[in-house]
């Protein structure tokens, strides 16, 4: 009996020897196996975002940027503190007025871009009370910059970029730059003429305009011809049922 146990406990161990040996060439294979690039198994593939099976993101256009979460609270924001800074102007409060506007000014380039009209509107409304408060470099700046995103947003011929040329004019004169001005007036003239049934009294207001440049420098000749193009204006205005002052 005494000899059985022994040939068992021998064969014993001499099958988990071997069972050893099997576990280590199997991983040796394993080894070698990942070594030359084989999978031991099949692998899912994955795509990094915005490859393989997904569609590349695209940049948000304006409008699309006002249906994001971020993008309407900042349209809110802007529409807050505009109509703040507008109530704050109106009764005369102009400090409190450019801090509000200061705030609609950055909220609302967030939501639609520094292109956007909202945008040339706010910097040119801030420009203005910037100008109201003697701080009239800051206003030219502000100008310029609505000028710009007019431009892009509605063009150089639309009334709009007209009235913030006028309105850099304006500026532009008070600081001395007199040729400036004098260009920026006729400039928006020009574009008020294109349409004169629409747009007959801001083309008479941007003759008065550069008439009254012209005085200001002593130079009264050139006053004439500007007046007597504002009664031509007026004589066809009244013709067409405008009334025009």
């Amino acid at each position: 009996m005494l000899k059985h146990m022994y040939l068992l406990k021998v064969h014993g161990s001499g099958r988990v020897s071997q069972i050893r040996q099997l576990i280590v060439r199997l991983l040796a294979i394993r080894v070698v196996r990942r070594h030359l690039g084989l999978a031991t198994t099949k692998a899912t593939p994955r795509s990094a975002q915005g490859f393989g099976g997904e569609e590349l993101r695209q940049v948000k256009k304006v409008e699309q940027q006002y249906k994001t979460k971020k993008g309407l609270r900042s349209t809110t924001d802007a529409v807050r503190f505009f109509e703040k800074a507008a109530s704050c102007r109106e009764k005369g409060d102009l400090q409190t007025a450019i801090q509000h506007y200061r705030k609609a000014r950055v909220a609302i380039g967030k939501a639609s871009g520094k292109g956007s009209k909202d945008y040339a509107r706010v910097c040119n409304d801030l420009a203005q009370t910037y100008f109201e408060v003697g701080r009239h470099n800051r206003a030219m700046e502000l100008l310029e910059e609505s000028r710009t995103a007019f431009a892009t947003a509605v063009g150089e011929e639309h009334v709009e970029y007209a009235g913030c040329l006028q309105n850099l004019a304006r500026v532009k004169l008070k600081l001395n730059f007199v040729a400036e001005a004098e260009a920026l007036y006729k400039k928006a003239s020009k574009i008020y003429a294109g349409d004169l049934g629409a747009n007959h009294m801001a083309y008479l207001d941007s003759l008065r305009s550069l008439a009254s440049l012209y005085q200001s420098v002593g130079q009264p000749d050139m006053v004439r011809p500007l007046l007597l193009e504002e009664q031509r204006v007026k004589t066809l205005a009244a013709q067409l049922g405008h009334r025009a002052q």
